[in-house]
């Protein structure tokens, strides 16, 4: 005859093989879902068709010489000079790949790691204290600012994934 500290062990393995054999039954549920979903988001937002170079920069009013002479804040009063990737030195880039993106030159577009990152912290708080943004995605929001919330996330994650396609990754 066995323990009863050995059939509490019996029972709790026979536990956590029933949970597992119900976690494998509902697996392919689960998959056709997130494929269906994925489905609909490549069917219901349309293409990106923004220009990346058009978004809302100060503008810069120079003499015949191409000297400064006046810069006009732009929309909300914002000050903003784009700088030609080949003009920041070496350094920038990677000064800013470190700090915004660092899985930036591994992923599509978007950052599954750092979305399960999110993810996680957002649920042990019960509000949102991190993000996943990558610079592809902050790339489109810059184009075409929207409210946030999750639909626009996902609107920019597919736009993120569609300049992927169409741009390397330092253009």
């Amino acid at each position: 005859m066995r323990s009863a500290d050995e059939q509490s062990v019996i029972r709790e393995k026979a536990a956590w093989r029933g949970r597992a054999r119900r976690f494998l039954r509902r697996l392919p549920a689960a998959v056709v879902l997130l494929l269906l979903v994925r489905g609909l988001v490549l069917l219901l937002i349309p293409p990106f068709s923004a220009n990346l170079a058009s978004y809302q920069a100060s503008t810069t009013i120079r003499d015949r010489h191409g000297g400064e002479l006046r810069i006009v804040l732009g929309p909300n009063d914002t000050f903003c000079l784009p700088v030609p990737l080949g003009k920041m030195g070496k350094w920038t880039p990677r000064a800013l790949v470190s700090l915004e993106d660092k899985r930036f030159y591994r992923h599509h577009g978007i950052d599954r790691i750092a979305i399960c990152r999110a993810a996680m912290q957002n649920l042990r708080a019960g509000r949102v204290v991190s993000g996943a943004s990558t610079i592809s995605t902050l790339g489109v929001k810059l184009t075409a600012p929207r409210p946030r919330n999750l639909w626009t996330k996902i609107v920019e994650a597919r736009h993120a994934g569609q300049i992927e396609d169409m741009l390397s990754k330092d253009e």
